[in-house]
């Protein structure tokens, strides 16, 4: 596999110690308490990059409360959130509605197909429509490896 030369660049996105929580005093229940990360651009010469950021964990630990967060639709009750403003060389702004986008997972699933499947499908599209199928079952296979489900490859969602 040929080894990809890129490297990273300004922020794109900050989160500093965030805290998320519905409902207010005794009623108040936290979801996400303490979570901080930092995602940079990634350049790649000669090639357009964009971002794909995926969070992995169990049901009912926070992970689409997060991403509403990250994406301005939900406003931590601690910390920010803040992401890169385009207009503006090297400048932050605080995360608003409508900056970054989110599919939630529910929407995106296909429930016929097995999780190497659905990868393989998603290769019909962009720099890896033109791979063989044996190439596209050795990146799914590497890419499951590297995400940590390659022993769940068989498995539907």
């Amino acid at each position: 596999m040929k080894k990809i030369e890129y490297k990273l660049e300004r922020d794109l996105i900050y989160i500093d110690d965030i805290e998320l929580s519905y409902g207010e005093g005794v009623n108040k229940k936290v979801v996400v308490s303490n979570f901080s990360m930092r995602e940079k651009d990634v350049i790649i010469p000669g090639k357009i990059t964009g971002q794909i950021i995926s969070i992995i964990g169990p049901s009912g630990c926070g992970k689409s409360t997060l991403f509403k967060a990250m994406t301005g639709l939900l406003n931590p009750s601690r910390g920010k959130v803040l992401i890169n403003d385009m207009s503006i060389e090297n400048k932050a702004k605080v995360v608003e509605a409508g900056d970054i986008g989110f599919i939630d997972q529910t929407y995106t699933l296909f429930r016929h197909k097995t999780i190497k499947e659905t990868i393989i499908y998603a290769m019909q599209f962009g720099s890896n429509k033109s791979l063989t199928e044996k190439e596209k079952s050795d990146k799914a296979n590497d890419l499951m490896a590297n995400w940590g489900l390659y022993n769940q490859r068989d498995q539907y969602p």
